[in-house]
């Protein structure tokens, strides 16, 4: 069995990092403004606001497509907004107009790319 430990040769697990996480009082709501100000705050800064407004309300929909986020099945009864502030960025994260270029692996190599948590890589 190979390791995960930073500075390891690269495999196909992304590394068991324990680095410090940042901890907030918990919301009395899972919704509402804020859930809707972060989802858009995301999805605008990665995406744009036409493609934000385009993709998420097709996320979930018989005609759109399933949200990346997770795997929670959708009843037969459908809202237009039919997916959480979680699903919203994941689908800013990969619809981002973001890119990189030739630079940017002149910087890191692939070997020290793999040794980088999937959050760092995103």
């Amino acid at each position: 069995m190979s390791s995960n430990a930073p500075g390891d040769e690269a495999c196909e697990q992304p590394p068991d990092l324990h680095e410090k996480v940042k901890r907030y009082k918990a919301s009395s709501a899972a919704g509402g403004f804020q859930a809707i100000w972060q989802s858009l705050r995301h999805t605008i800064g990665e995406m744009g606001l036409y493609r934000s407004v385009k993709s998420l309300l097709l996320v979930n929909q018989k005609r759109g497509f399933d949200c990346p986020g997770c795997a929670w099945p959708e009843g037969k009864k459908r809202s237009r907004f039919e997916f959480c502030e979680n699903g919203a960025k994941a689908i800013a994260e990969e619809a981002t107009r973001k890119k990189i270029d030739a630079s940017f692996f002149e910087k890191f190599s692939v070997e020290e790319l793999a040794k980088w948590s999937d959050f760092k890589l995103g």
